[in-house]
């Protein structure tokens, strides 16, 4: 336990939202496809979109209150192919020629967004954003000279809580990302955290509290 340094990212992983709901039967509830790697990533930032504001009664702080919005995470790697694009920006691929067609018209998925961030001392935080989407990237492209420069990409996803209510603390709740430290948690045996979305339904499969 205590603060540590940060030094490296890697294991960008995402999957598809198949259903978020609070219904109950087949075809409903909070599920997802197989997920899939994403990007070899060179670096990441995540931004809170969030509100804080005290209230004053009698001169004092009454009370303090505040919101928490979209998490923007923003992720600069290599390019993706057009098809991984259109994949994760839902546009047409032609299944004649496998041509991408854009209408320009804004019709996201949703999507888990997983990821790996490494601490020097050895240890490493593992995370699953549950829902959000991802905005049409920047690219920058540039022609050949005698340096070299290659151009990569950077993919914006917005992160938002589910629809479907998990138990957590004894409440039913939404929930935004789970978040597994290494220094206090470990994956069990013969698991793989990014062979599905964690979420407090399967984290006791997943994970278990280090006991040493």
């Amino acid at each position: 336990m205590g603060a540590t340094l940060k030094r490296g990212l890697k294991n960008i992983f995402a999957a598809e939202i198949l259903t978020d709901d609070n219904e109950s039967g087949e075809g409903h509830g909070y599920t997802t496809g197989t997920p899939f790697h994403l990007i070899p990533a060179g670096e990441m930032s995540r931004n809170v979109d969030s509100e804080k504001a005290d209230i004053y009664y009698d001169d004092t702080v009454f009370a303090t209150v505040g919101k928490e919005g979209a998490t923007e995470v923003s992720i600069t790697g290599a390019a993706l192919r057009p098809e991984d694009l259109a994949r994760i920006n839902n546009k047409y691929v032609d299944s004649t020629t496998g041509a991408i067609i854009d209408t320009g018209e804004f019709d996201p998925k949703y999507f888990a967004l997983g990821g790996e961030t490494e601490n020097l001392d050895g240890t490493s935080e593992l995370f699953w954003f549950a829902k959000g989407t991802f905005a049409i990237p920047e690219q920058t492209d540039k022609t050949k000279d005698n340096s070299t420069d290659t151009n990569g990409m950077k993919i914006t996803y917005s992160a938002v809580k589910t629809d479907h209510l998990f138990t957590v603390n004894g409440k039913d709740k939404p929930i935004k990302r789970t978040v597994i430290d290494t220094d206090v948690t470990e994956l069990k045996s013969s698991q793989d955290w990014t062979a599905q979305v964690v979420t407090p339904d399967n984290l006791s499969t997943v994970v278990q509290k280090k006991t040493t």
